[in-house]
Order: structure tokens, then C-alpha cells, then sequence
């Protein structure tokens, strides 16, 4: 059951992203491709961006994952009673959550640090 529920959530996230990709290129919950190349020719600042665009897309999947998972965490333990396997499930899931969160957030940091660092600024007159 818990399969099938991430998987619908997981498919409902990603049809979103994929949207971006059709005719309209802003459109979609998170657009990847904002831009075309120039002259049909990409250059490294082009797929920077795009891997950019790719890894925040990937860790606000991660973030909403991690959200539901500690939801799923805090209704077991709101509904586990006298059941002490419900009871230490749901705390395990809530500090797995907490846990997965806070490396996600200093994964996006140290991701955007480095793709900061390879993506320079040109001035272009």
C-alpha cells in the first residue's frame, strides 16, 4: 500500500515537471528548460543552468517526500495508543524525516555553491 501511495504522489510531482518541457517552455510546476540555445548551439553556461534547474527540481521532490513521510510519522503516533510498535514506527519515520530534510537543505546548498562557481557571469556588450 505504501508503494503504490509514494508512487501516485511521485507520478503526480513528476507529470508537473514534464509539462514544462512541451510547447510552452515557461510553463509546468518546475520549468528545467527556460531558455534555447543560441544558434542552435548550447555552451557550457546553458547546461550548468540546466543542471541547476535539474538538482532544485530534484530537491523540492525530496523536501515534499520528506514532508509526508514525517506526516505519515506523526499520524501513527497520534493513533498508535497502547500499540508501542505504532508508537516507535512513527517516531522512527518523524527523526528519518527531520534527518532526510536537513541533508537535502545542505545538499542544495553545497549544489548551488559549486554550480554558482562553474556557471561564471560574462558581460556580453
Amino acid at each position: 500500500m505504501k508503494k503504490i501511495f509514494f508512487t501516485l504522489i511521485s507520478l503526480f510531482m513528476l507529470i508537473q515537471i514534464v509539462s514544462a518541457q512541451d510547447s510552452n517552455i515557461d510553463q509546468g510546476f518546475i520549468p528545467i528548460v527556460t531558455t534555447e540555445c543560441r544558434f542552435g548551439i548550447c555552451s557550457f553556461q546553458d547546461f550548468v543552468a540546466t543542471l541547476q534547474r535539474t538538482i532544485r527540481a530534484m530537491l523540492i521532490l525530496g523536501n515534499g517526500i520528506a514532508v509526508i513521510v514525517a506526516l505519515i510519522g506523526a499520524f501513527m503516533v497520534m493513533l498508535g495508543g497502547y500499540n508501542k510498535n505504532w508508537l516507535n514506527s512513527g517516531k522512527k519515520m518523524m527523526i528519518d524525516a527531520v534527518t532526510t530534510y536537513i541533508i537535502l537543505l545542505l545538499a542544495g546548498v553545497l549544489f548551488d555553491l559549486l554550480l554558482d562557481f562553474l556557471r561564471p557571469k560574462l558581460y556580453v556588450p
